[in-house]
């Protein structure tokens, strides 16, 4: 079977930014049979995130984080469709996911790696496995609760740097509902802060780029900063702990300003800004999400539930095909540094064998009804002429396929689990369209 994978060209450096030459896009083979205790999946969403700017280096400079190698195929957070298995606990048309998913079109993985994932729990959306329902969700909820030390009615104000990203948007989501009375978020564009405000409940957003945010943080925050939830460090960490008062609490989520430079992590801090955290009794943890693995259950649970009950809102997610990854990739782990809202999902571009045939059939009927010009030209019109035909085959008891149908778009199956048996044509032409948007 041949596949597409993507895989790492060369480094950037420390010091350097991510660029198109670091990657590229190959096919590869794909072994038709498989051994036991393996799954073959086909991949629906793999996740560009912040972190895998450390994997990028020779040396990640933590130790639970390998380094992507060179002429290897990278890897990270995916979901995907259960193929065929002989693993006890999976089975075809299970979905699953994992943390160490191969940015490949199709993969053969050990079935102790891979995990079953509900889709009830996100509505259909598979790809908020990768996000709200996620790690991030999970990183977000558990960094304010392990070490934000939130207390509802103790009328704390929090402040998120890197709020209009993943983490970010969701953090400040979940500390209004743990109980802060008080949310601000910093960003990086008026279009983020106006999303912030307006759409994702934050009480105020700051402009860091043009605005002066320790001024602004002492006006939109007047009892100070209880809690510092902290993506971004720099300067503008700097400002917000200039701000904070006695005996708060740094959530030390990321370093997203420092990803690109050769500085020890977590970055030290200036020395006026170290004496304020002493002084002023200010705990700065560092938060490893990975460390709470016996949570994630019932974290994942919360996050389902303030999700289906409209309280968690999902920000902005970007999704494109992994097989134009070859030019996307240089700008999806820019953008995951910080340059846009929301984690990005590459999506693989897939076409169900039966899908296919009944296209092949409707053309070939077009051609010798009505001509090449009509069968090739007018979509429209086109459509039109075969919504027709759907409409007599189905008040006829008539089916187009006679295999099952793969959903084109996996991110909404159906309730049962099950994939449908039929889908009308109408149905698939507006998917089609409406579910490839591309940046």
């Amino acid at each position: 079977m041949i596949i597409q994978r993507v895989v790492l060209n060369s480094r950037p450096g420390k010091n350097g930014t991510p660029a198109a030459e670091n990657f590229r896009v190959e096919e590869a083979t794909l072994p038709d049979q498989i051994s036991e205790g393996q799954v073959r999946v086909r991949t629906l969403y793999l996740s560009v995130d912040p972190y895998m700017r450390c994997r990028l280096n020779e040396e990640t400079g933590v130790d639970y984080l390998k380094p992507w190698q060179l002429s290897q195929v990278t890897d990270g957070g995916g979901v995907g469709i259960v193929e065929e298995s002989k693993y006890a606990h999976l089975s075809e048309g299970d979905f699953v996911t994992s943390f160490s998913w191969p940015w490949q079109t199709r993969a053969i993985l050990d079935g102790e790696i891979l995990e079953k994932v509900t889709p009830q729990l996100v509505d259909g959306h598979l790809s908020y496995f990768l996000g709200a329902i996620g790690m991030p969700g999970l990183t977000s909820l558990l960094g304010i609760k392990e070490k934000g030390h939130v207390t509802a009615g103790s009328n704390q104000t929090m402040v998120v740097s890197g709020a209009a990203g993943c983490c970010g948007s969701l953090a400040g989501q979940i500390a209004r509902l743990e109980g802060c009375s008080r949310v601000v978020g910093i960003c990086g564009t008026d279009e983020k802060r106006s999303v912030l405000v307006s759409e994702l409940g934050f009480d105020a957003a700051v402009n860091y780029r043009t605005e002066d945010v320790e001024g602004q943080l002492r006006d939109l925050c007047p009892a100070g900063v209880d809690v510092y939830f902290d993506n971004v460090g720099g300067s503008v960490s700097d400002a917000v702990i200039r701000q904070m008062n006695e005996n708060g609490h740094v959530v030390l989520c990321g370093q997203i300003s420092q990803y690109n430079r050769d500085v020890p992590y977590p970055p030290q801090l200036p020395p006026a800004v170290e004496a304020i955290l002493k002084e002023r009794n200010i705990t700065r943890e560092r938060f490893t999400v990975l460390n709470y693995r016996d949570k994630f259950d019932s974290g994942i649970l919360q996050l389902s539930r303030w999700f289906r009950e409209g309280k968690l809102k999902v920000g902005l997610r970007r999704e494109a095909d992994l097989p134009r990854s070859s030019r996307l990739l240089p700008g999806l782990l820019p953008v995951a540094l910080g340059a846009d809202t929301g984690v990005r999902s590459p999506r693989p571009l897939t076409r169900n064998p039966a899908c296919t045939e009944t296209r092949r059939r409707h053309r070939n009927l077009l051609r010798n009804r009505f001509g090449p010009t009509l069968s090739n030209g007018s979509c429209r019109l086109r459509r039109v002429f075969l919504l027709f035909v759907v409409s007599v085959k189905r008040s006829l008891g008539a089916r187009h396929c006679s295999k099952p149908w793969a959903s084109p778009h996996p991110e909404r199956p159906p309730p049962s689990h099950e994939l449908l048996p039929f889908v009308p044509f109408r149905s698939v032409a507006k998917k089609n369209v409406a579910s490839h948007s591309f940046f």
